[in-house]
């Protein structure tokens, strides 16, 4: 990941941070411990991936670019 794409999700992180704190009756630590546990949740997301499988027959016409 470039430098680039690390800032700029730093700073929209602090973003959301900031806008939490001002809006919202949370305090510092709620609004961290809600953080770190969606963190951990997306973390440990199951991740499914479909392998192509070829020699399921495609619908006439499928093209798969490769």
């Amino acid at each position: 990941m470039s430098a680039e794409a690390k800032n700029q999700i730093k700073h929209e992180t602090i973003k959301l941070l900031n806008r939490y704190q001002e809006e919202s009756d949370l305090d510092e630590e709620d609004i961290v411990q809600a953080c770190t546990d969606g963190l951990n949740e997306w973390l440990n997301e199951e991740i499914v991936v479909f392998d192509e499988d070829e020699d399921e027959d495609l619908p006439e016409g499928f093209i798969i670019e490769e």
